[in-house]
Order: C-alpha cells, then structure tokens, then sequence
C-alpha cells in the first residue's frame, strides 16, 4: 500500500505477512487479496514462514526473564526452533545500565556480538558505555562496533555502564541454538 500524489492508496500486488490474517500496512510478500468484509486477507505463502515478525524465545525461567527485562527489551530471536535450519540471532534495546551479565562463557561455534547507538546524525557514538571481556582482556566501548568471537574463546561478563540514549543490541551464533558453556572467573 502507498499513498499518490492525491492523498489516495493504492494497493501493490503483494500480500502482507501478519500471524492473524489481517493484513496492516507493512510487510509485503505476495499476492495481496481483500475478503469479504473489505479487510486485506493473507494468501498462502511459500516463503512467509523465513519472515519473523513475533518474538518467540526459549524457554528462560522467571527470574531470567525479570533480570533482562529490568535493562533491555527484548525485540525479537530466530534459531532452529523458530524457523528450521537458521542459526541463532538475538535483537535487543538495551535502555538501562545493568551489572555483570552474562558470566564469562564459550560457545563451540562463531558469534557475533554488535551495539549500536541509536542517534541517526551521530550512528557511531554508542551515545553510552559497555564493558566487554575477550579472554582476560576488558574492553570499554563507547561507539557503535561489531565484536567477532571466535568458537572456543572465552568471552563476557557484558557490563552495561551507562545509556544515554537506547543502545540497539544485537548478536548471532552460527549454530541452530544458543548453547554455552559457562567457564570458571577470568584466567
């Protein structure tokens, strides 16, 4: 859907992907179909089901689920469990500052862990302060950075220090689940 010069909307010949089979403004993916009641309805999709719109996590106990949601919210998860065969990425605002989380840990596969600052005439200040470790080294980080970690290297605590403005957080494993393996303190 889009508007014309006139102010009116015209449809597109695509179908919007939304759980509940009406259709808002918003994602478009096919052939798009109007029911009887002059909503937009869903046609059948092939490829759909690649497209995440929900958060839909593991199951984290409560107090999991508390301690994250005292910092950050939480925008959405893939893994294998949500679309079968993908790898494991997470997408987070984090808005408040918070103390050591996760302790220090591997994973047998790559992971990439990303902040972003969410000013957009300044996108590379962080716009805050995150303290990241790599093995035994502390990292302070002020501007917006991709970290790679190698499968095996030891990494965090993750130590949010300051948020001036919502830092959008992101990482990914290339594995189909989030599996780790806690270590013991910092060599």
């Amino acid at each position: 859907m889009y508007r014309k010069k006139d102010g009116s909307r015209k449809s597109l010949p695509c179908t919007v992907l939304h759980n509940d089979g009406l259709v808002p403004d918003g994602i478009l993916v096919g052939d798009l179909s109007t029911n009887k009641s002059g909503g937009r309805a869903v046609r059948e999709s092939k490829y759909g089901k690649y497209i995440v719109t929900e958060l839909k996590t593991p199951e984290f106990s409560a107090e999991a689920v508390a301690l994250y949601d005292k910092f950050a919210r939480r925008i959405l998860w893939l893994d294998d469990n949500v679309v079968e065969g993908s790898f494991q990425v997470n997408a987070s605002w984090y808005l408040h500052p918070a103390t050591p989380l996760p302790q220090q840990h591997v994973h047998d596969a790559d992971e990439v862990v990303a902040f972003f600052g969410s000013d957009p005439d300044d996108p590379h200040t962080l716009n805050g302060e995150v303290e990241f470790w790599l093995e035994d080294e502390q990292h302070i980080i002020a501007k917006s950075c991709f970290i790679f970690i190698p499968g095996g290297m030891k990494h965090c605590p993750l130590i949010i220090r300051r948020v001036d403005k919502p830092i959008f957080h992101f990482s990914t494993v290339t594995a189909g689940k989030y599996v780790r393996t806690i270590t013991k303190g910092i060599d």
